[in-house]
């Protein structure tokens, strides 16, 4: 049983499409499973955004206790803490946007550093694959834009609105409404909006791609030691996806991650520490799926399967404690008891 077979066997079993980078940072092995293939990202684009904002900070150019006004006008649906009037911190703002996926924070902070400096970011990073980044907004404006060219107009309530409808046909209503269309926009029309803009490839990028990424985060080669430790901190209080990467790891395995979650498309990308001083990259990515819980479940398998078999190899290679009286040795399953954690529970 190797980690490539498992892999490719959880994507197979999967009814939709899945792509998957495991690498071993400290061994250089990885594996991957539609790994050239570029995935829409969602929220996962955060992660650029955040390490973009750090690196003004290092510059001396950003401070993370600048404070920042919200408006009615950086309303956004996914919003938690940023829904009203008031001044935030910066830092704030990215530990909002990283650990509740808070949309009106990314937009806030974007509104401070610029888009365009993000993908200036990954550029001088020489991470190659990215495909054009946008904000959170611009999302909402392409996708109903797509439904009709009105509705690439709208304001931010109204974009609120429809993006919190969840229902398909209640969203095709709204649109109706909003636009003066005189009639509901059916819901195919809505899932071929959402179809044509995946088309595009914006927020997109091979799962390659981020775990390149996500490798020179930890290997401190895109901020200051200090900064780079404050980002993989804040990644690890991340309380979306919990039924995710997380789902089959023991609460004090750390994960530092970031999910990303839209119509038929989710996403998990992070570090796992199979020992403390032992990062591993895990990226997943899925499409094409009918319920999400599905496409959660095999990122559940694969941070299991990562953590069981690399944690299992960790120990296994380990130098077996001594002492002046005995040397223990360690068999192969004492070793996988110890490196196999029971399932965590789930959260919502």
């Amino acid at each position: 049983m190797t980690l490539t077979s498992e892999i490719t066997k959880i994507s197979r079993e999967f009814d939709g499409e899945a792509a998957v980078y495991v690498k071993d940072l400290a061994t250089g092995v990885r594996c991957t499973h539609n790994g050239a293939t570029p995935f829409y990202l969602a929220s996962v684009v955060k992660v650029p955004v955040m390490i973009t904002a750090f690196q003004l900070v290092d510059a001396g150019s950003l401070s993370l206790d600048e404070e920042l006004e919200v408006t009615k006008d950086d309303l956004r649906d996914g919003s938690h803490e940023v829904r009203q009037a008031g001044r935030f911190a910066m830092r704030e703002l990215i530990r909002l946007m990283m650990t509740h996926s808070d949309n009106g924070a990314t937009d806030l902070v974007l509104k401070r550093i610029g888009i365009e400096s993000v993908n200036a970011m990954l550029g001088r990073a020489g991470i190659d694959g990215f495909r054009e980044l946008t904000t959170m907004l611009e999302v909402r404006r392409r996708v109903f834009g797509g439904v009709d060219s009105r509705g690439a107009t709208l304001s931010p309530a109204q974009y609120y609105e429809l993006w919190a409808a969840r229902s398909m046909t209640r969203r095709g209503r709204l649109l109706g409404e909003y636009v003066a269309a005189g009639r509901a926009f059916r819901s195919r029309e809505i899932e071929a909006a959402f179809d044509a803009y995946y088309a595009t490839e914006a927020n997109s990028a091979p799962v390659e791609a981020v775990g390149a990424l996500l490798e020179a985060l930890v290997s401190g080669r895109l901020a200051s030691p200090a900064s780079t430790a404050v980002m993989l901190e804040i990644m690890k209080q991340c309380e979306t996806g919990r039924r995710r990467l997380t789902s089959g790891l023991q609460a004090a395995v750390p994960l530092a991650h970031k999910t990303g979650t839209q119509h038929r498309r989710a996403c998990d990308a992070g570090i796992l520490y199979v020992q403390p001083d032992r990062p591993v990259v895990v990226v997943v990515c899925t499409k094409s799926f009918v319920e999400l819980g599905d496409a959660e479940r095999v990122m559940a398998k694969v941070g299991k399967k990562v953590y069981d078999l690399l944690a299992t190899a960790a120990a296994a290679a380990a130098p077996a404690p001594t002492s002046p009286m005995t040397a223990p040795v360690a068999t192969e399953t004492s070793a996988e008891a110890a490196a196999s954690p029971p399932s965590r529970r789930a959260g919502d």
